[in-house]
């Protein structure tokens, strides 16, 4: 396996440990986004397709896929920065559309930032795209905030 390679699928399954519930597997998505069955997260790094995880329950994760809120998605990971928070901001594929994903330990803090995000029409999910996993058109997501990598890896990652 080439060097570059093996360093994607780290950082791939370093993202998808950090958001997934303990213990799932993925969920590989086929070209229309449905379910084309579970398999370990390893295997599905592995063999490059589009996958999602359930979402462990420290983390918010929000899917916006209207451009004219990239506004709102920039306030909120402000406000979340403000609480010592460091947010993960995503382009996921498709022009103009955002993830978000954030750890916020303090359930009352996480729970007032999915009810934002609701009000202002983003999506809250509880499976999703871990950051940097393949997008099921082939388009590729990039990171927004923080631009380092490893920034985004620690800001997701349990502390401790």
């Amino acid at each position: 396996m080439h060097e570059n390679s093996r360093m994607r699928e780290t950082i791939l399954a370093r993202f998808a440990h950090a958001i997934a519930r303990h213990g799932c597997n993925a969920m590989l998505l086929s070209s229309d986004n449905k379910c084309d069955g579970f398999v370990p997260i390893e295997e599905a790094i592995r063999c490059g397709r589009a996958f999602s995880v359930e979402v462990e329950s420290q983390i918010l994760p929000i899917d916006c896929d209207d451009p004219a809120l990239k506004d709102d998605v920039a306030s909120l990971a402000s406000d979340l920065e403000a609480l010592g928070v460091t947010p993960v901001v995503l382009a996921s594929g498709q022009p103009g559309r955002l993830h978000l994903f954030a750890r916020i330990q303090d359930p009352a803090i996480r729970s007032a930032f999915e009810a934002r995000a609701r009000r202002e029409r983003m999506d809250v999910r509880r499976s999703i795209r871990p950051p940097l996993a393949p997008h099921r058109l082939g388009l590729v997501p990039r990171l927004i905030r923080p631009m380092a990598v490893e920034d985004a890896v620690a800001a997701l990652e349990p502390s401790g």
